[in-house]
């Protein structure tokens, strides 16, 4: 379905200024890990569509500082609206048997049914907010 600020499908929807961004519903919020010098937490949403996806959903770094008093604040079973990353990358296999891929969704913003309605201002993180993989 197409609409005036974008593409969407089902639960996810790409907009000009904020990049995807999926809805759902909280399912699971894991406590907060260290990650190196970073900290991380994953909250795993549920999809608002037909066929529903149980996503896993990285905050990491800058994205988890910025982002860390929403997340507290978010409770089992809330409406949500997420913006997210897809990334991935290659990697050699450890018994050397050849190359492996890994795939993330790394979350930059998130936005309970309330306020789901994001501001002008927000706009993905900088390409250079990679994770030290």
């Amino acid at each position: 379905m197409s609409t005036d600020t974008g593409i969407q499908s089902g639960a996810i929807s790409i907009t000009d200024k904020c990049g995807p961004q999926v809805h759902g519903t909280v399912r699971v919020i894991l406590p907060v890990e260290e990650a190196g010098q970073n900290q991380k937490q994953v909250i795993v949403i549920d999809t608002d569509e037909e066929y529903t996806q149980t996503l896993a959903v990285e905050f990491f770094g800058n994205s988890y500082i910025r982002c860390s008093e929403k997340i507290a604040e978010l409770k089992v079973g809330d409406s949500v609206k997420v913006g997210f990353k897809l990334r991935g990358c290659e990697y050699n296999k450890k018994d050397n048997s050849g190359v492996g891929y890994f795939n993330s969704i790394s979350g930059w913003s998130v936005y309970t049914k309330a306020a789901a309605t994001a501001p002008a201002s927000d706009a993905a993180p900088a390409a250079d907010e990679e994770p030290p993989f």
